[in-house]
């Protein structure tokens, strides 16, 4: 029988707001509780679009997104 596969972390760096919300999107039903997804270009400068659009959809999916020093996101799925 096939099993589907969970994912435990996943990293995103695409360097484009809306892949990055797509892919974001699509993997989240395959990522396990307690999972971790790095945004790698979150909180740049000059990045602002990716921190837009993730955050628009982090209020729509109830999700909450740690800032680290490196300037990356940090998400833990509940």
């Amino acid at each position: 029988k096939y099993k589907k596969l969970k994912i435990s972390m996943l990293h995103l760096d695409l360097n484009y707001a809306e892949a990055e919300v797509f892919s974001l999107k699509t993997f989240w039903k395959n990522i396990s509780n307690g999972g971790i997804i790095i945004l790698d270009d979150f909180a740049y400068i000059g990045k602002e679009r990716q921190s837009y659009y993730i955050n628009n959809l982090s209020k729509k999916m109830g999700f909450n997104i740690l800032i680290v020093p490196s300037g990356q996101g940090i998400i833990v799925k509940n």
